[in-house]
């Protein structure tokens, strides 16, 4: 797992005040690496990966082009599709993003 990764994780169970007194973010760091990370890795596509993908894109609505613009949690609606239509044999790829992002937009017209 990312480095990154694990730093959020353990400043998001401090922040939430879960951490008992004493116990850093470094050591939950190492934790989760020794226990939950040493036999498994994870790619990790976030809400901002799923914005920067619909930057490149445009949609044609009443014959004109027009940039696909989301919000934050249309983006995150999007993560979810992708997590949930997932073929195991290809992964979730910039391909499969701007594929639910288009399909999203199918299925939620504004």
């Amino acid at each position: 797992m990312f480095t990154h990764i694990l730093e959020d994780q353990a400043k998001a169970l401090q922040q939430a005040g879960l951490l008992r007194e004493g116990v850093s973010t470094e050591d939950v760091m190492k934790c989760l690496r020794q226990k939950c990370w040493t036999d498994q890795i994870a790619i990790v596509w976030n809400a901002q990966d799923v914005l920067d993908c619909a930057k490149n894109l445009t949609t044609e609505r009443q014959g004109k082009r027009r940039k696909i613009k989301l919000t934050r949690g249309q983006a995150q609606e999007v993560l979810e599709q992708c997590l949930n239509r997932a073929d195991a044999s290809v992964g979730i790829t910039w391909d499969t993003i701007e594929i639910q992002i288009r399909e999203y937009l199918q299925e939620n017209p504004a």
